[in-house]
């Protein structure tokens, strides 16, 4: 990895963390609309962007989240099968759907886990999360996306990381 690459990763890392500090009253919770998932779209230009949003979803979630390391850790694991999934999956529109299901399932068992929530509440709070992440990435994924691909310089800077 070179210098350039790792700058715009500590860059994409620190942008996650801002966007969640921004807007903490809506980032946590089985209510969220998490503004800096939106990030996750940057893996459809290159892979090599997965080190950044982590790494910026593991200091976000240590620093902010009510819950901490347990969140830090499960929610940044969350993120890696999101990252995953949306490698392999060509259409891009389509891997958008993976952060609300991943993070639906994921997010909410650990809610039920630390016991914020009841598991009469599990199904409930897994739609709920589907939904926040699903808004985001597809009413701000989608705009951001059309912006790079009619751009070809900036499809390119990201493209030649």
């Amino acid at each position: 990895m070179t210098l350039k690459c790792l700058l715009v990763n500590a860059l994409i890392g620190s942008l996650y963390v801002v966007l969640i500090f921004v807007f903490d009253f809506m980032s946590f919770g089985p209510i969220q609309f998490r503004i800096a998932e939106v990030l996750l779209l940057l893996i459809i230009y290159n892979k090599k962007f997965s080190l950044g949003i982590l790494v910026g979803t593991f200091i976000s979630n240590i620093l902010l989240s009510p819950i901490g390391i347990i969140d830090a850790l499960i929610g940044t694991f969350a993120s890696v099968i999101v990252i995953f999934l949306m490698t392999i999956v060509k259409n891009k529109y389509i891997s958008f759907s993976f952060a609300g299901i991943v993070n639906g399932l994921v997010i909410s068992y650990l809610l039920l886990f630390t016991e914020i929530i009841t598991i009469d509440l599990y199904i409930l709070t897994a739609l709920e999360i589907f939904f926040g992440e699903t808004v985001v990435m597809y009413s701000l994924g989608i705009p951001l996306t059309l912006v790079i691909d009619k751009n070809n310089y900036l499809k390119n800077l990201l493209i030649d990381i």
